[in-house]
């Protein structure tokens, strides 16, 4: 059942407030930002720095590299599904696909038993029934239901028409600028925007949603002509030559630009002290230069499938760190329930743990969940059922 919403405090919270003689530090921010079939290798961050590997030079994401530098990286992040529509179900409720009952895209069994998510305890919800006046955001790729149903304030396209597709369409009908691939720049603007008239003045939850780099692979034709000619420099056979190689590097920095500019607004705001950030992706990647590290690929249970990279940075995280201790998208729920002090009780069936201890302590942290392993299943009407187990 949805955590019940209380009347917001009349008084804000801004950096922090004499109470009782005790020093209260004002509520931290969240920021997710949240890419669509970015792998593991496909960044020039190291996501493990014990596995080097030259190919990945060939991106370039510079403000991703900053980002690590200021936080910790996850060598062993894990999505809750391989593709894009489970694993965004998991993220917002903190259960496994298996447990909400919708494994695959589009599934007609999933169709068929369709429930309302409106009775899920989402994300938004956890901070906002921690009765600390916070303001959420969910700008760009959806759910395939209304965003409405998972409790944001503050959306883009409230009923759901960007749906769950590759971001060619600003609204059904309308294509998407050649200046702007994939929405990168429109959504990183609405994001910008957000923090611009929010930030000290409540506390809040932006989740950046992307559409990048989800396929067809387009992106700016200066950008692209710049991975063209450094491409051409290598021989023929290495994957760094070949088109969809370049194109996807041409729209990883585009996606890149959109982190660096979230993260100069924060700064410009004042905020970034106090705001955990969140880098990761939905699923596996399908493309990578440095596609020979791990095996398999978005769609399917393999590691390469479900391996995803993830950075964090905020307050109390060691900066330029990495934890190698297994997590899983579905633990974020609880996460930001811990972080922020709620009191209400969680949804007894969560999959999820906080990670709150790993954030201050990495590989000396703990996570408590009800399950050790993660259990992934993949049940599909039109092909045999799989399920892999990560302990």
């Amino acid at each position: 059942m949805r955590i019940q919403r209380r009347v917001a405090a009349t008084v804000t919270l801004v950096c922090s407030v004499l109470l009782s003689g005790t020093l209260v530090a004002a509520p931290p921010n969240f920021v997710l930002i949240y890419i669509d079939d970015l792998g593991w290798t496909n960044t020039s961050v190291l996501m493990d720095s014990r596995q080097p590997n030259e190919l990945q030079g060939f991106y370039e994401t510079p403000n991703i590299e900053a980002l690590a530098t200021r936080g910790m990286r996850f060598s062993n992040a894990y999505a809750p599904a391989s593709v894009c529509t489970p694993a965004r179900k998991s993220i917002q409720i903190g259960k496994s696909p298996a447990r909400i009952g919708y494994t695959y895209n589009g599934n007609p069994l999933n169709i068929k038993n369709r429930k309302s998510w409106a009775d899920e305890t989402t994300l938004a919800d956890v901070v906002k029934a921690s009765d600390q006046n916070y303001i959420t955001a969910l700008f760009g790729k959806g759910v395939h239901e209304p965003v409405s149903s998972f409790g944001y304030d503050v959306v883009d396209d409230q009923h759901g028409v960007n749906d769950n597709g590759g971001g060619e369409w600003y609204r059904r009908g309308v294509p998407v600028a050649v200046e702007d691939p994939k929405q990168v720049y429109s959504l990183t603007e609405k994001s910008e925007k957000f923090i611009q008239d929010y930030a000290r003045k409540r506390p809040f939850f932006l989740m950046l949603s992307h559409y990048t780099v989800h396929s067809p692979l387009t992106s700016s034709p200066s950008v692209l002509k710049k991975y063209e000619e450094k491409g051409s420099a290598f021989p023929k056979g290495d994957p760094r030559s070949e088109k969809k190689q370049q194109q996807m590097a041409a729209l990883i920095q585009e996606m890149d630009v959109s982190v660096g500019r979230v993260l100069d607004a924060l700064e410009k705001a004042g905020v970034t002290d106090n705001t955990y950030i969140i880098f990761t992706s939905d699923n596996g990647g399908y493309i990578s230069v440095a596609h020979d590290q791990l095996r398999g690929k978005k769609g399917n249970l393999f590691e390469d499938g479900l391996r995803v990279p993830m950075i964090v940075a905020g307050p109390n995280v060691p900066e330029g760190t990495q934890c190698d201790i297994p997590v899983n998208h579905w633990d974020f729920l609880p996460s930001f329930h811990d972080l922020v002090g709620a009191q209400e009780p969680l949804p007894k069936d969560l999959d999820g743990g906080s990670l709150r201890g790993l954030f201050e302590q990495g590989n000396e942290g703990q996570v408590d969940r009800a399950e050790e392993a993660f259990v992934f299943h993949m049940p599909y009407a039109r092909m045999p059922p799989v399920s892999a187990i990560r302990k």
